[in-house]
């Protein structure tokens, strides 16, 4: 695809500033879906699955998971990620992250109180296998201690 646009802006001899334009809107959407996506994707889940069916479902013993910062990998943190399960139509699972500690004992810690626990899991009605752990719920057990959108 790298190719194929720089032919193209090659063998383009007109106007410039159609290029500018079209490939800076491209840009744009490109960065306002990541945005999306690390800062209001969470939120919209948790609207969206406000009237969704609850069921019982429990977390697995999880892990403790480092995150690296780009080129340098350099750890900019721990994240702990849970697997869930939970019986509708079958036997049905998810993945619940918490958000980014910075030291590893913090996230370790964060894992033993919520690790093996009985939880409430929100499912889409006309879909059994879309399914969310909200912060709402999870505050209702007393164990949120910083979320992160996923």
């Amino acid at each position: 695809m790298t190719t194929e646009l720089l032919m193209y802006i090659r063998q383009r001899s007109g106007d410039g500033l159609f290029s500018l334009f079209y490939f800076g809107g491209l840009l744009a959407l490109i960065v306002a879906w990541t945005q999306w996506d690390r800062r209001y994707r969470r939120k919209w889940l948790e609207y969206r699955s406000r009237n969704w069916t609850r069921v019982k479902g429990q977390f697995d013993e999880g892990e403790v998971v480092i995150m690296r910062k780009g080129r340098s990998k350099e750890i900019s943190g721990y994240e702990v990620w849970l697997a869930y399960d939970y019986s509708v139509d079958g036997e049905q699972f998810g993945v619940f992250q918490l958000s980014e500690r910075p030291r590893r004992d913090e996230a370790e810690a964060a894992l033993k109180i919520l690790a093996n626990r009985e939880i409430t899991v929100r499912v889409n009605p006309r879909n059994s296998k879309k399914s969310f752990v909200s912060d709402e719920d999870l505050e209702a057990i007393g164990a949120v201690m910083g979320r992160k959108e996923s």
